[in-house]
């Protein structure tokens, strides 16, 4: 999945699907993109200037939700590589929330950072009491998609996964 605003970025998902790959544009709200939990292996944001701190990490929860166990996130922004002192402040406090979030950079270089999601709920078994974001309730179906309102919280990995 490519993550953009379509009216500014619309040409990457033409660009992946002229290579053969299948690409889909997801427009980031306040609902649930409508995919079930685990959808995808790779998301990519390119010149990405989307607030992913915005609402306690909400967009990025969500990005979290979609993305399968080892998934990964593909991140090309001026704040990857810290040129301006507000570059660096989102930078820092976006990888806090990664890593929080149990992501691992996978590879970093020039403006791209490639992070990994984790293959278990080792990690957030692990985090303290009371560190954010918070596990996703018990009850949450992360598969829910049509008119549910975004969470910002982690979806652990069910004993199926």
């Amino acid at each position: 999945m490519s993550l953009a605003p379509n009216d500014v970025h619309q040409n990457q998902i033409q660009f992946a699907l002229e290579r053969g790959i299948p690409a889909y544009l997801g427009v980031l709200g306040t609902k649930r993109l409508p995919y079930p939990s685990r959808s995808f292996e790779f998301a990519h944001c390119s010149r990405c200037r989307i607030d992913w701190l915005q609402r306690d990490g909400i967009l990025l929860l969500e990005l979290d939700r979609l993305l399968r166990p080892g998934g990964y996130f593909a991140y090309s922004s001026p704040e990857a590589y810290a040129q301006d002192e507000e570059d660096l402040r989102i930078w820092k406090e976006m990888s806090a929330l990664v890593e929080r979030m149990c992501w691992k950079i996978a590879a970093k270089r020039n403006q791209t950072v490639i992070w990994v999601k984790p293959l278990t709920n080792d990690c957030y078994m692990k985090r303290e009491p009371g560190t954010r974001p918070p596990l996703c309730r018990s009850d949450d179906n992360p598969d829910a998609v049509w008119g549910v309102p975004m969470e910002a919280c982690i979806t652990p990995y069910s004993e199926r996964e």
